[in-house]
């Protein structure tokens, strides 16, 4: 009697693998990808709610451990990633509310170990352009589809749903900008929003996207400190309102310069604030100075130099159309020591960073394509090496993350969810010589990526 259980346990192993093995069951992984077709069928006896699935769940593994290149990985979490999502629409439909709700971490956690594997595969050499095309094919029906499911879900588990599905969707864009580049990122960004599965994440920045068909938008500006985000809403008369939300990133100030340096005491200079922005025509720059005539134009600035010598300071203030700000002050110091004219002084003729390392004891970092790679929550030591440090100040800067310390050396530690990262030091004497270096790095949730 013994036996014959464990042999019918075998025979219910065997079939649940053939199912899952089996390329019937994964439509769309074709040699090419097919515009926006996504049909993936779950089975009763394959659901999460089924006592069979912690079979589908092993026979899952076994597949991937067979799997010995990073872009056939990738592959199988896609499959895998896109069978989580027809199974949540299944459980729906079934109203098993609570169990759609917990898969959806499933089906997270298999979309990001795509990208991640994807990530990998790219630095090794492959070419993963066709299998990006497939992965933001296949994101196009998953959206699609849970869009619709997660409409019938009750108001308690919306919100878990919803954080979820935006999740990877920013995962997604964060790798389509960096394999591919941001102008693709955003017709990503605009294609979610014609299918209806519209963007809405703080963590991204992109343009306005084009509204619904039928649809009107307004424009309505919020504060915030580093992102302010433009709300379009959708208006229509027998339908409840749409709330798309887009990104703008504020202007960053690269550089203040002076050049020449070597002018003399009441003769004229000319200031330039170099600025990052996303649309530099859009920007408006506000000049000030402690003493002296200054006299702007855009994002320069003639300064006529006072006669008498001392410490003198200009600001510049860039400002977008929505409102979001960057400042940055010079300070320069005009020396007369015997009561003649004297040239003005700038600091010293060379500031140069040599060069930005980064360093980690643990071994969930290691160098890649882009800069480094390193796992979640984890930290590193980075080092600025500057040609003169004598009297030079270092400010830091990070996407995402956290740094401690100051000074040359700090310690950055990784954010808690995967995405791509810079981190950015600029140095400056106080006499308006400055120059920056940023280091990129993969956040990823992959441990075995990890030589």
């Amino acid at each position: 009697m013994k036996g014959g259980l464990w042999f019918v346990r075998l025979l219910l192993l065997v079939g649940v693998s053939a199912v899952v093995l089996s390329p019937l069951v994964v439509h769309g992984e074709d040699a090419a990808p097919q515009p926006f077709e996504w049909r993936y069928d779950a089975s009763e006896l394959m659901l999460p709610s089924s006592p069979l699935y912690p079979a589908v769940a092993v026979a899952r593994d076994a597949r991937m451990s067979f799997a010995e290149r990073s872009i056939d990985k990738a592959e199988l979490s896609l499959s895998y990633a896109n069978q989580d999502a027809a199974d949540i629409v299944a459980l729906v439909q079934r109203e098993y509310f609570l169990e759609a709700v917990n898969h959806s971490g499933t089906f997270k956690l298999d979309f990001e170990r795509c990208l991640d594997w994807l990530a990998l595969a790219n630095e090794r050499g492959s070419d993963v352009s066709l299998l990006l095309e497939h992965v933001k094919n296949d994101h196009l029906g998953q959206q699609v589809a849970l869009s619709e499911a997660f409409d019938q879900l009750p108001k308690w588990a919306m919100e878990g749903a919803a954080l979820t599905r935006q999740q990877v969707t920013d995962e997604l864009l964060n790798t389509i900008q960096t394999l591919q580049g941001r102008e693709f990122a955003d017709e990503y960004v605009r294609l979610l929003n014609s299918v209806g599965c519209p963007v809405d994440s703080e963590a991204w920045g992109t343009e306005v996207s084009q509204p619904l068909a039928g649809q009107q938008t307004t424009e309505e500006q919020f504060d915030e400190q580093t992102v302010a985000p433009v709300v379009a809403a959708a208006e229509e008369e027998e339908s409840p309102a749409v709330v798309v939300a887009v990104y703008s990133m504020p202007p960053n100030i690269i550089s203040l310069r002076v050049e020449p340096d070597d002018v003399m005491i009441g003769e004229e200079c000319t200031v330039s604030c170099s600025v990052e922005s996303r649309d530099s025509s859009s920007l408006s720059f506000s000049w000030w100075c402690s003493n002296g005539d200054l006299t702007a134009d855009g994002s320069e600035a003639t300064w006529t130099l006072p006669d008498e010598e001392g410490r003198y300071e200009i600001e510049v203030t860039v400002t977008d159309e929505l409102g979001q700000s960057d400042s940055r002050s010079l300070k320069i110091k005009v020396d007369d020591p015997e009561g003649e004219d004297a040239p003005a002084s700038t600091g010293p003729d060379v500031l140069e960073i040599v060069g930005m390392t980064a360093t980690a004891e643990h071994k969930y970092f290691e160098e890649s394509m882009v800069g480094y790679s390193i796992l979640v929550s984890r930290s590193c030591e980075i080092v600025c090496d500057v040609a003169d440090s004598d009297g030079v100040e270092f400010e830091w800067r990070c996407s995402s993350g956290d740094i401690e310390g100051s000074g040359s050396t700090i310690i950055w530690s990784a954010p808690s969810s995967p995405t791509n990262s810079t981190v950015t030091v600029t140095i400056s004497d106080g006499y308006g010589n400055e120059e920056s270096m940023t280091l990129a790095f993969h956040v990823t949730t992959c441990t075995v990526c990890f030589a």
